[in-house]
C-alpha cells in the first residue's frame, strides 16, 4: 500500500511539474512561431521613422545642394567601387555628383554606372601633368588635377552650395551627408582606417 502512494505521489509530482513548465514555456513558444507578421510590422514601423533626408523620394529642392567631387583612375575595381558609392548618393536628395578620372578619354562603363544610379552627374577627365605622372621619386599628387577640375567646373556652374570630395573606395554613412549640407565655411570629421593612426580627417 505505501508502495503504491509512493508511486502515485511521484507520477503526481512529475505530471505538476510537467503542466508548470508547460505553462511557463508556452508563452513564449507562440509568438515565436507566429512571429513574421509581427516582425513584418516591426520592420514597416521602423522604415516609416526613418529620417526623410536618406529617403531617395523626399523632396530636397529646399535643401542646401551638395556637390560630391569623386577623383578616379582606372584599376581593375575601379566599376565595382564607383557602383556601391553610387548605391550611398542615390539616397541623397538634392545632390550633384562630379565624377572626374585621371585618363584621356572617357570610359562607356563609368558613364552607364552613372547613368543607371539615376544620380544629376557630370563626368569629366582631368590626367595628371606629365611633368608628375613621369616622375620616379617621391610622391606623386594623385588626384589633384581630379579635384581641381572638380571645383572650376563649381565655380562656373553653382552659386550655393557644400563641396566634399568623397574617393570611390571609402564607405560613407548617409547621416555624414545630413551633417555637412549645413556646413558655413569649412567642415571637418574624423574617418575611421584600419591603419597604425586609426583615423584622417576629410574637409568639405
Amino acid at each position: 500500500m505505501r508502495i503504491s502512494t509512493k508511486l502515485y505521489l511521484i507520477v503526481f509530482m512529475c505530471t505538476f511539474i510537467i503542466l508548470v513548465q508547460y505553462h511557463i514555456y508556452n508563452p513564449w513558444v507562440i509568438p515565436t512561431l507566429n512571429s513574421n507578421d509581427d516582425i513584418r510590422q516591426e520592420v514597416i514601423a521602423k522604415k516609416s521613422q526613418v529620417p526623410c533626408y536618406i529617403l531617395a523620394t523626399a523632396d530636397g529642392s529646399e535643401l542646401p545642394p551638395l556637390y560630391i567631387i569623386t577623383p578616379t583612375y582606372r584599376r581593375p575595381e575601379q566599376i565595382a567601387e564607383l557602383t556601391r558609392l553610387s548605391h550611398t548618393l542615390m539616397l541623397v536628395p538634392n545632390l550633384t555628383w562630379l565624377v572626374i578620372e585621371d585618363a584621356h578619354k572617357t570610359n562607356d562603363l563609368i558613364n552607364e554606372v552613372l547613368h543607371k544610379s539615376g544620380i544629376k552627374y557630370h563626368y569629366m577627365i582631368a590626367p595628371m601633368p606629365a611633368e608628375f605622372k613621369n616622375k620616379t621619386k617621391g610622391a606623386k599628387p594623385r588626384g589633384v588635377s581630379n579635384r581641381n577640375k572638380g571645383i572650376e567646373w563649381i565655380r562656373k556652374n553653382a552659386k550655393t552650395g557644400v563641396i566634399y570630395f568623397a574617393d570611390d573606395d571609402n564607405t560613407y554613412d548617409l547621416e555624414l551627408f545630413n551633417e555637412i549640407r549645413y556646413t558655413k565655411r569649412v567642415s571637418m570629421f574624423p574617418v575611421g582606417l584600419i591603419t597604425k593612426a586609426g583615423s584622417k580627417f576629410s574637409y568639405c
